[in-house]
């Protein structure tokens, strides 16, 4: 009995196994850098993308003063988040040729 498990442990079935492990540690590794080091400067720079801004003067703005500060601000973020979302898109396709 023990000497066929020892025979089994020395196998190229093993060794092959210790292989497969090594490239999935690789894979999840890479997946794990896509995730960080894209998606995750992405999804950071959007959490700081602004949809209005309040006017610090003492004075008050009036409704639809706010609306077109609104509005410049909110078109300028389509621009921005724009940017975000293409490299956002080929991360998503990277990480999905990884694992198919």
């Amino acid at each position: 009995m023990n000497l066929t498990s020892y025979s089994l442990l020395n196998s190229t079935d093993m060794k092959s196994c210790y292989e497969k492990m090594d490239e999935l540690e690789q894979l999840v590794k890479k997946a794990g850098d896509v995730l960080e080091c894209r998606i995750e400067a992405v999804l950071e720079g959007l959490a700081h993308t602004p949809l209005t801004h309040i006017p610090e003067d003492e004075d008050a703005v009036t409704s639809d003063e706010f609306l077109r500060i609104t509005a410049r601000v909110c078109q300028d973020a389509v621009v921005s988040i724009t940017r975000y979302g293409t490299p956002t898109v080929m991360c998503k396709n990277q990480t999905k040729t990884l694992f198919y």
